[in-house]
């Protein structure tokens, strides 16, 4: 079209992007139309990459600058551009008006489907054109119209390169299955003579009594299933040598008289038995003396495959077989052959490609999925070798007609003096007495006693010999049940649930991958189930494509017993060892939440009872009594929450989900000041404590709040354990330079040598408590010994024997000391501190400490307080109050304060500080509260110290 309109194109030219180049921006001249092609001569490829750093004397440089410059531009925005030549002075004139042409179109041709840029469109624009007139919609209509001429030009290549691949696939197909069938023929053949031997032999047996017993009935049913299937594969052997002959066009139909009702009548009888066994009904209407010339091995393949076809798909219902003769209006005479069925039916699309060579229809619902896909391909040759044809009819899920029409005059066919078609026959042929098989037996499972604990396999295959015979070979060792096929053995596992599943991938309705697909969707015990893949489908990529899907193991077809035997007990193992993994699991997070919630009720009733005390405390009081007993008090408290703190702490560790910060600290203040606070519960039981420093080098990597709990642990078991009057020492050295030694000393009542290498265990006092008078939860030196591993450093215990004392060392590494040192304080809590009033949202479900919590934020420290007993009332009052802070338990009767806060953040429209105050102090409770929102966390009880810490942050965010 451009080359016929010179008054509207003086030049125009086209390239197109260069499919084999690395970079996407290189360019090809494709075609040009010039008045003058000189100023092309340099610019038959474009790289716009490159261009920017070429030089040189290149006469064209600019203009193949500008041009470059141009794709550019086009493939950025995928729209047309207009740029100006007018300073290359090329000589470019209109044909009629001789005006100096000025300016080119730049358009970009877009594949239709994925919008990218496959070509770029030059056009001179008529200096007389204006583009934003009808003259710019011609423009991009030409455009339009090469886009679509090009597309299609592509695809007709494509298709033609892809079915010259298909063509040289096929002739490989055929020159290797033609070479590979003569190779099996002849091991094949010489299977079935020792296979009839051995029939003769087991049914002549002399002996009346061993042809009764259960060996050789044992051994008669494996010679059957030996002789089947080996002239099964015999067949399939056949099938691909005179496919392979097909293709070759080796074969020539040799045509002798026949009468066609006879030898089909006869072929068809074959399936009666087989029909009548799976309660199909076959119908046979033939009219009688049907004569013609034909091939009768070629015409009984025909029908053998087209009722084999029809039975294999028909599970209830009909088969109707159908001949006739045919006379058309010129007097041609022809016969009519159809086989028509209820089966599955087949989908419209599919049918133009069923006589296809190797096409299958997946997923078909058939009696199984054996067979390679050439079976109506071979029909369709051979009826065509017989200038015949063949059509089908099919609606899916009512059924399937076949219907062959050949001419009884083949005048085009060659004929020749009787004798046997190369379609059976075979100096090698077997000769054997074998029926056709009727195929998907019915399953019938062994019954088991409800004892019996061995191992339960499901066998999935859609060949029942396949699946006799892996029962026979299983049964002595497991127990066994079967599935014909993927949507039975759904059916089969949600009724019970096997450890181990031995599953073929090819198999009709649901094959093996969808099925384990499926499987491994399911949940509980379902997910352990152990799948191994019996297949013979040997492609590149199955075995990755079945272990992606979630199988175990697979094994090819075929295999050994041995290999097959050894590869399940593997995976019994494993089974069973997942098994005992998932129920270890379960049983530790039982565990786990017990714990947790054990730890929050007993800390909800602790939280007002020491701010209670804390605040007595505080008060002086003059009776010696009452401070004794607030002394008390305080103490036991503090005990409790030591034991609650033991079990978080031991849940931690047995999880490996302890973690804290640490930082360069003196351990000698440190370890002085746990010290000092443990001093006064050994001196109340009449013993001597010493502390005693060594060590020169004492600066340690270490979190100091857990490095203290060490050390509170051991000398809390030291006081335990050692009878009044006895003495306890805390030593610091350094053994070596690099180490730091504390060893915390008693002289109380020893350990036994036994029991020394078990100290260390949860739960583990040996045998010292069996009068109970020592107490714990025996979890303090379980925590001190982990503690010590995650400071990288090592926890021993020492002792002589009973009534002789002990020590238990700690030895951490020890690093240079830092130019300013930080010394460790221990500071308590401050009552008559003051910060800014504030108002305060407390939301808190238990009175008790919800009345407390109130009168010391209230009447003690000043600030302005609304309370709340749930989710509900807390909203209610947030509406009506600007709070500063958020004081919030997460347990509430309605919601809870994970859900209170994230409420308050998207309805207040003020700025807060939000704490949640919760009994769970597991790390787990304590991200969930700040991922929620919460900009603090205090676990209960609650201390003034942490109260006050929390208040002081509140203030810092007002102001």
């Amino acid at each position: 079209m451009l080359a016929l309109n010179d008054d509207d194109f003086c030049s125009s030219f086209l390239y197109l992007k260069d499919r084999e180049s690395k970079h996407s921006t290189e360019f090809s001249l494709f075609e040009s139309k010039n008045s003058d092609q000189n100023f092309l001569k340099d610019l038959h490829s474009l790289t716009v990459k490159n261009l920017r750093n070429e030089s040189g004397s290149d006469e064209h440089l600019g203009l193949k600058y500008l041009l470059s410059n141009s794709i550019e531009k086009v493939l950025k925005k995928k729209e047309a551009v207009i740029f100006s030549i007018e300073e290359f002075q090329l000589g470019l004139t209109s044909p009629k008006q001789k005006l100096p042409i000025t300016k080119f179109y730049a358009a970009p041709m877009h594949h239709n489907s994925t919008n990218d840029v496959w070509g770029v469109l030059f056009v001179a624009l008529n200096p007389l054109g204006n583009i934003k007139t009808s003259y710019g919609q011609f423009l991009q209509a030409i455009v339009s119209q090469i886009e679509s001429n090009f597309v299609c030009s592509e695809g007709r290549e494509e298709e033609l390169r892809r079915m010259e691949e298909m063509r040289e696939l096929n002739n490989a197909k055929t020159v290797f299955f033609s070479n590979i069938s003569h190779e099996f023929r002849t091991p094949l053949t010489l299977m079935f003579g020792p296979i009839e031997e051995v029939k003769n032999y087991l049914t002549n047996c002399e002996d009346s009594h061993s042809k009764d017993d259960a060996e050789h009935l044992r051994i008669e049913k494996s010679v059957e299933l030996l002789e089947r299937n080996t002239f099964r594969l015999y067949q399939l052997v056949n099938d691909l040598l005179e496919f392979a002959k097909v293709e070759a066009q080796k074969i020539t139909p040799v045509l002798n008289s026949l009468n066609l009702s006879e030898t089909t009548l006869r072929t068809v009888s074959d399936f009666k038995f087989v029909c009548e066994k799976k309660g199909i009904q076959l119908v046979i209407q033939i009219n009688p003396s049907v004569q013609i010339l034909m091939d009768e091995n070629l015409w009984e393949r025909i029908v053998v495959n087209l009722v084999s076809n029809a039975f294999k798909y028909t599970l209830k219902g009909s088969i109707q077989i159908g001949l006739r003769g045919l006379k058309g209006e010129n007097g041609t005479e022809s016969i009519e052959f159809s086989v028509k069925d209820t089966g599955c039916g087949i989908l419209k699309e599919n049918i133009p490609h069923l006589f296809e060579r190797f096409y299958r229809v997946e997923e078909a619902n058939g009696r199984s999925h054996e067979g390679v896909g050439i079976g109506l391909s071979l029909v369709d040759q051979y009826v065509h070798l017989m200038n015949g044809t063949i059509r089908v009819e099919s609606e899916l899920g009512v059924g399937s007609c076949f219907t062959v029409t050949i001419p009884k005059k083949n005048r085009d066919a060659k004929s020749i003096e009787p004798t046997k078609s190369s379609v059976f026959t075979s100096e090698f042929a077997p000769k054997t007495n074998l029926k056709i098989s009727a195929g998907g037996r019915e399953i019938i499972d062994e019954k088991y006693d409800e004892n019996d604990e061995r191992p339960l396999i499901l066998i999935v295959d859609d060949n029942s010999d396949m699946r006799t015979y892996l029962s026979g070979l299983l049964k002595q060792d497991y127990r066994v049940i079967q599935a014909r096929d993927g949507e039975h053995a759904m059916e089969r596992v949600k009724q019970i649930v096997p450890d181990l599943i031995l599953c073929d991938i090819m198999m009709p309705k649901v094959n093996g991958i969808k099925f384990v697909k499926w499987l491994r969707d399911q949940k509980g015990e379902n997910s352990l189930i152990s799948v191994i893949f019996l297949t013979a489908k040997t492609r590149d990529g199955a075995k990755s494509e079945a272990l992606d899907v979630g199988a175990d193991d697979f094994l090819v077809k075929p295999f050994s017993s041995e290999e097959l035997f050894a590869r399940i007990r593997s995976h019994i193992k494993m089974v069973n060892a997942r098994k005992i993994a998932v129920s270890k699991s379960i049983e530790e997070s039982k565990k786990d939440l017990f714990l947790a919630s054990l730890s929050h009720e007993l800390r909800t009733p602790l939280a007002p009872v020491l701010l209670l005390v804390e605040e007595l405390n505080a008060k002086k009081f003059e009776d010696k009594e009452v401070k004794e007993l607030l002394k008390t008090i305080h103490q036991n408290i503090k005990t409790e929450i030591h034991l609650i703190d033991d079990l978080l702490d031991f849940m931690k560790l047995s999880k490996g989900k302890m973690t804290f910060k640490t930082e360069l600290v003196d351990a000698v203040p440190v370890i002085e000041s746990a010290f000092q606070v443990i001093k006064e519960d050994g001196e109340e039981k009449g013993l001597k404590l010493n502390f005693e420093v060594k060590a020169s080098n004492h600066h340690v990597e270490a979190n100091t709040t857990k490095l203290q709990q060490i050390v509170w642990n051991l000398l809390r078991n030291a006081i335990k354990f050692t009878p009044r009057e006895g003495n306890i020492s805390v030593i610091l050295e350094n053994p070596h330079k690099d180490m730091l030694k504390i060893t915390v000393k008693d002289s109380g009542i020893g350990i036994d040598k036994e029991v020394l290498s078990s100290i260390f265990e949860p739960f583990n006092q040996g045998d010292l408590t069996k009068d109970h008078q020592y107490g714990g939860l025996g979890l303090g030196l379980n925590i001190a010994f982990g503690l010590t591993r995650l400071h990288n450093g090592t926890l021993r215990a020492e002792s002589e024997g009973p009534n002789k004392g002990s020590s238990f060392i700690v030895e951490i590494p020890t690093l240079p000391a830092p130019d300013k040192e930080k010394q460790a304080s221990v500071s308590s809590p401050n009552w008559n501190a003051t910060t800014q009033p504030i108002n305060i949202l407390l939301v808190e479900d238990n009175k008790p400490t919800l009345m407390v919590m109130n009168r010391l934020l209230s009447q003690k420290l000043g600030h302005h307080v609304k309370t709340a007993e749930s989710y509900q009332e807390a909203m209610e009052v947030a509406r009506g109050f600007h709070f500063d802070m958020l004081i919030s338990d997460i347990g509430l009767p309605d919601k809870s304060g994970v859900e209170l806060v994230k409420a308050l953040k998207a309805e207040i429209h003020h700025s807060f500080y939000s704490v949640a105050a919760t009994g769970y102090g597991a790390e787990s409770d304590v991200d969930s509260c700040y991922k929620a929102g919460f900009d603090g966390h205090i676990t209960k009880p609650v201390s003034f110290a942490t109260l006050s810490e929390m208040l002081s942050k509140a203030n810092i965010q007002k102001k």
